[in-house]
């Protein structure tokens, strides 16, 4: 048989001559009838990939009716029934289900109260309520089941059937109403029929046992007794292999065979339990596969997904195969529920889906930090709560499960957003506790758990202590009721602790005895654990906790010892999440700092904690995030690298050890771009498979428009591809692979070896400022990587003149005088404290001369780092003393400065530089825009037309296909639309912008150049960070705050104007620190590009740096104030 269910045409020949022998005798009534139940048993006995069978059965059988006067007679309908009851059992389509229960209906009304029919009949009543949670499908099984059990002899063959089916429907009725009673009702029906039964294995009996075992979980899950779980469990040791049945049947055997090791897993969290759990799904699977449209597969594949996701309880390893089985059996459900006629957020059935989907997503957030995750989560879990009827058993769990969830987006969210999602959770979990409480004791314990964290909530908001001792209450609670679930035990001995801890650092008189009692509760854990072979390592961050606060109030280092020892464990285990290593990591430095004056000890131990700290780091802030979240972890986590290496200088760390991790822990988003533009040729000379692997994840890794694939309609490996997270992981796993291979340990970070850094200084030094507790220097050369300490260029007096900046902002124009005495102030003690010191080590080092001449002057570097991001260094110096003496005591006297945002980045732009001037364009064009007038923008720029004809004057003189666009259209070729913009830079070699620019005070990938169409496209940072410009050298931004990054979490990224550009693959840019003059904007660019002049009579872009210090200076030396020229600034080479 072929993929489609079709017979080939030879064996259909010969199956037709088989049928034609048999039937000869036959009438033609005879004759279908025969055939359809031919077909028919062909079709039991096959695949659900068999569909013409089925087809010719229920042709036969209508042709069979016309025969018959039009008139379907019960035993037509018998076999119509048969045969649409199998397909239902296999495809799970409602119009089956309506064939079955016409068909049985017909039957039943010529022959009342028929048992097997009445059976059948409340087994399709039964799917109709598992897809539609309808209680009047029950109640109309158990009365159509009453009046023929009452019709029943005691000795009635078929009366154990239906006494198993009544258990069944009251099973749903347990379910559909929150009754213990009909679950007790259920299992004693079970019990009756299977006495009936006696020792036989018939299908029916099995059907009986394994409903059977599946009320015994459910008893277990009410009230704790571990024997009916046993009793289960012994069920199928009885039935034996469930896979010898045919495939329907066993699948639906097998799922509750699933749950039920499931429940044994949640009691016995160890590694046995879990892997016999793992492997009776990977031996479902043939038959799953086999059988892949059968409605038991949304299920399977959720609790397959489950199964695999449970490790995190054990381990933190990550894996997306389980989310992508939770996600696909979710896919599958809508599919199926679509079929059944169920649309939107109105499904009832889709809940249950919906409630392992929420859990998964929740998962992801625990595992990769995502706030898009958890987000998800919330929204998914909510409209799972909606769908669930308030009386029926799953309601106070899925709501207390949610409102923990919610729980955790409000611990993350900001501003407005919080009171809000506190009010969500406090009416949830209210809609929760004014009904009858559920039955399982699981779903009581979370409901008292989310009740003790209600109280600790209210406790935050009101400070009073009362709350407290209700949440202790509370917990306590549901610890006694999480008999069934070590999960939740232990989730509720967790709460415990940390209540209890919060309890003792309200009250003082009584904090020792909260704290041992908390201590007790993670003891207790811990003992569980060892019953049990788990590790619940977030036990041991809060005995950190604990022991911390202890040491706060006794000043003990005893305590201080204890707590490092517990966080060593959380942050040096495997099993935990970076998250949780990062914070584990922050907490040991940050009590070894405060310990040293006690222990007399040194900041070595703090320094190698807070290392570890910044590589959890860089696993928090994965490949799978988006750009909002790496911007919003970056937010969180970046300004952690500077201290620690601030920290690891003062403990006497090498500086060239200090740098490589100043280098990986920060400019996060430049890194993460970097990588994704490495040269990886020598891979795939070497290792061809690797590269091939390396470059095929590449692709697959989160892109920011990227778009959410609709799930529905892919195969699991696209579902699986689909998952960011999960190609993350394998991502990070094939670099850890690569790695591993003779030549290749440096893969992908940034430079290793003292000599790869000094390389870095080979056209000139290059300075890194490190600002924490204090501020260093770290100076490369080409002969030696050396720190030196900067004690007047500390926080306190950094932020003092960053408001003095501030200041000069807001006075430039209404108040110049005042303006320039500011700005000078500041660049004068920027020299004094910062530039002067690196200077003159440079000049020692190098051996240079304060007096040299200006053609002679050293390049430098500088790496924009710490407060350089706000604090112009370039323009540092005392510049009236300069002019008036001649001495050098400023940088431009003594140096030509280039900024880069880190080293990576400066190795980046020289390759990129040297590819696109190794082969020289046949014509090079430039690309001029010129807003004049910038529609809904104020002022005008009166002199940007001037400025783009004085530079197209230069450029057409030297061959330049010179392309001008702007407003208005009188004076520029074309209109400066984003659109038109784009296209011309792909293809220029150099471009100038006169325009507004604009630095947004919110969200630095919002900052952008304003033209024609800003307000509709805008040309901002977060679109041109994607962009690729191969063959663009350098752009001239002669527009406001091009350099500028407002906000203070983000200074260490490069995300401004200037930095886009460069990320878009253009070397070198000329940028403003704040806003410029129109009218000294044109000699600026007009000085600049006539020393970009070669001997050859072309434009030398590798002059950038240095003419552009040419001009500044002739400016300066003409007596113009810093507050005119001390904006501009060169990025790259």
């Amino acid at each position: 048989m072929d993929q489609q269910g079709t017979l080939p045409e030879g064996l259909l020949a010969a199956f037709q001559a088989h049928i034609d022998q048999a039937t000869s005798s036959m009438d033609p009534k005879q004759r279908c009838m025969y055939m359809a139940g031919h077909y028919a048993g062909i079709y039991i006995g096959n695949d659900d990939r068999d569909e013409f069978s089925s087809e010719q059965a229920i042709s036969q059988l209508e042709e069979c009716v016309q025969l018959n006067d039009g008139i379907c007679s019960a035993d037509i309908a018998e076999l119509f029934a048969d045969i649409y009851f199998e397909r239902l059992s296999r495809l799970g389509m409602e119009v089956d289900a309506e064939k079955v229960e016409e068909n049985l209906r017909i039957i039943l009304a010529e022959r009342p109260n028929d048992p097997e029919s009445v059976f059948k009949l409340m087994r399709i009543l039964h799917v109709r309520y598992m897809r539609t949670f309808s209680p009047a499908r029950i109640e109309e099984a158990l009365d159509l089941a009453q009046g023929t059990i009452t019709a029943l002899s005691d000795d009635h063959p078929q009366l154990p059937l239906l006494l198993g089916a009544c258990g069944i429907s009251l099973l749903d009725q347990s379910e559909s109403r929150n009754s213990v009673d009909s679950l007790h009702m259920a299992i004693e029906l079970f019990h009756a029929a299977e006495a009936l039964f006696g020792d036989g294995l018939s299908r029916d009996w099995v059907i009986v046992r394994v409903n059977h075992a599946e009320a015994l979980r459910r008893r277990f899950e009410v009230f704790g007794d571990q024997t009916d779980l046993d009793k289960a469990l012994d069920v199928f040791e009885d039935i034996g292999d469930v896979l010898q049945f045919r495939a329907p049947d066993a699948l639906e055997f097998a799922m509750v065979r699933m749950r039920i090791l499931h429940a044994r897993w949640r009691l016995n969290p160890n590694s046995q339990s879990l892997q016999t759990l793992r492997k009776e799904y990977a031996e479902l699977q043939p038959v799953l596969l086999q059988n892949h449209r059968s409605p038991i597969g949304a299920d399977l594949m959720q609790a397959t997904g489950k199964a695999l996701n449970e490790t995190f309880f054990m381990s933190a390893s990550r894996t997306g195969l389980g989310f992508t089985s939770v996600q696909s059996g979710l896919a599958f459900a809508q599919k199926l529920l679509r079929a059944w006629g169920q649309h939107g957020e109105s499904t009832p059935g889709l809940a249950p889906y919906l409630f392992e989907m929420g859990l998964a997503y929740e998962q992801q957030y625990s595992a990769y930090f995502s706030p898009e995750a958890l987000e998800k989560a919330c929204d998914i879990l909510m409209r799972c709560c909606r769908l669930t009827d308030p009386l029926s058993a799953p309601f106070g769990f899925r709501t207390a499960l949610m409102v923990r969830t919610l729980r955790k987006l409000e611990r993350i969210a900001v501003g407005r957003y919080r009171p809000l999602i506190q009010e969500l959770g406090r009416i949830a979990i209210g809609s929760a506790v004014i009904r009858p409480l559920p039955m399982a004791i699981k779903a009581k314990a979370a409901l008292a758990e989310e009740l003790a964290a209600l109280a600790v909530e209210l406790f935050e908001r009101d400070k009073d202590v009362s709350y407290l001792d209700r949440a202790i209450s509370h917990f306590e609670k549901a610890v006694e009721m999480s008999s069934t679930d070590t999960q939740e035990l232990v989730h509720s001995l967790h709460g415990l602790a940390k209540t209890l801890l919060r309890r003792g650092r309200e009250r003082s008189a009584a904090a020792a005895q909260d704290y041992e009692a908390a201590v007790n509760a993670l003891e207790r854990i811990q003992e569980l654990g060892r019953q049990k072979t788990f590790t619940f390592i977030d036990g041991y961050d809060t005995l950190g906790e604990i022991r911390a606060k202890q040491f706060e109030i006794d000043s003990d280092a005893k305590y201080a010892n204890q707590a490092i020892d517990a966080w060593r464990i959380v942050y040096k285990s495997p099993n935990v999440s970076p998250v949780t290593k990062w914070a584990a990591a922050v907490n040991v430095s940050t009590i070894q700092e405060r310990i040293i004056p006690l222990i007399h000890g040194d900041l070595n131990d703090a320094a190698e904690s807070l290392a570890d700290s910044v590589d959890a780091t860089l696993e928090v802030i994965s490949d799978s995030d988006t750009r909002a979240e790496q911007i919003w972890k970056i937010r969180i986590f970046a300004p952690l690298s500077s201290h620690a290496v601030s920290v690891g200088l003062l403990a006497g760390k090498l500086p060239e050890a200090m740098l490589r991790l100043l280098e990986r822990g920060r400019a996060l988003v430049w890194n993460r771009l970097l990588n994704r533009k490495a040269d990886i040729s020598t891979l795939k000379e070497k290792h061809g498979d690797l590269a091939e692997r390396f470059l095929e994840l590449q692709k697959m890794l989160p892109k920011e428009n990227d778009e959410v694939k609709a799930l529905e309609g892919l195969t699991f490996k696209e579902t699986v591809e689909s998952n960011r997270y999960h190609i993350s992981d394998e991502y990070h796993k094939l670099l850890r692979e690569i790695r591993q291979q003779p030549g290749f340990e440096d893969f992908m970070l940034p430079s290793g070896s003292s000599e790869e850094l000094k390389r870095h200084a080979s056209e000139g030094p290059v300075v890194t400022f490190v600002h924490s507790i204090t501020c260093h220097a770290i100076i490369l050369t080409t002969s030696r990587i050396e720190s030196i300490h900067l004690p007047d260029f500390d926080r306190a007096n950094c932020v003092g003149r960053l408001g003095d900046f501030d200041e000069f902002l807001r006075v430039r124009e209404r108040d110049p005088a005042r303006a320039t005495e500011i700005i000078e102030g500041i660049l004068t003690w920027l020299w004094t404290a910062a530039a002067e010191p690196v200077i003159d080590f440079i000049y020692k080092e190098l051996g240079f001369d304060r007096k040299s001449p200006p053609a002679e002057l050293p390049r430098i570097w500088w790496v924009c780092s710490g407060w350089i991001n706000s604090l112009s260094i370039h323009a540092a110096g005392d510049h009236r003393r300069a002019i008036a003496t001649g001495e050098p005591c400023t940088v431009m006297d003594t140096a030509v400065s280039s900024y880069t945002p880190t080293l990576q980045v400066l190795e980046y732009t020289r390759r990129t530089m040297d590819r696109m001037t190794s082969t020289p364009p046949e014509k090079p064009s430039a690309v001029l825009v010129g807003m004049k007038f910038t529609p809904d923008k104020s002022p005008d720029l009166d002199a940007a037309a001037t400025e783009i004809k004085a530079v197209s004057n230069i450029l057409s003189q030297l061959s330049y296909t010179v392309a001008t666009l702007g407003n208005p259209s009188s004076i520029f070729m074309t209109l400066a639309t984003r659109k038109a913009v784009v296209t011309a830079l792909r293809t220029c070699t150099i471009a100038l912008f006169a325009c507004h620019g604009e630095a947004s005070e919110e969200d630095p990938l919002k900052s952008l150049l304003c033209l024609q169409d800003w307000r509709k496209r805008p040309f901002d940072v977060g679109i041109l960070m994607r962009m690729d410009f191969d063959n663009c050298q350098l752009v001239n931004l002669s527009a406001c705050d091009v350099a500028v990054n407002r906000d203070m979490l983000l200074k260490e990224q490069g995300l401004h104007i200037s930095g886009a550009f460069q990320m878009a693959g253009v070397p070198n840019t000329i940028a403003t620190w704040w806003p410029v003059l129109d009218s000294q904007a044109t000699r600026v660019s007009e000085g600049f590009y006539k020393g970009l002049l070669s001997d050859s009579g072309g434009l030398d872009v590798r002059k950038s740096a240095r003419s552009l210090w040419r001009v500044l200076r002739e400016m300066r030396d003409d007596g113009l104030s810093a507050r005119v020229w001390g904006a501009y600034s060169h990025f790259g080479v």
